[in-house]
């Protein structure tokens, strides 16, 4: 594999933000063509990615959560203080 290769490989950031513990990107891959958003909740030490439309890709970014909900993504969600539940919707 060459060098071009790989950093066409490589998902580019075409959007982040955070806030209290999570972050969210906005990520493409040019190789193939795929546009996905990333989350990670530090405060869970949970993730989820999901793959995107262009035609949607900021909506999802803006609201990955009812995203992941409405696609039946796994992710971690607190319930109270000290325990967590994973919810698959």
């Amino acid at each position: 594999m060459t060098r071009t290769d790989t950093t066409e490989r490589m998902p580019r950031e075409l959007a982040h933000r955070t806030s209290d513990g999570l972050e969210v990107w906005l990520l493409w891959t040019k190789a193939d063509g795929r546009l996905f958003v990333l989350v990670h909740d530090g405060r869970l030490g949970s993730s989820f990615e999901l793959e995107v439309d262009s035609s949607s890709a900021l909506d999802a970014f803006d609201h990955p959560y009812a995203y992941a909900a409405f696609r039946g993504v796994e992710y971690t969600v607190p319930r109270r203080r000290d325990q967590t539940v994973a919810t698959a919707i």
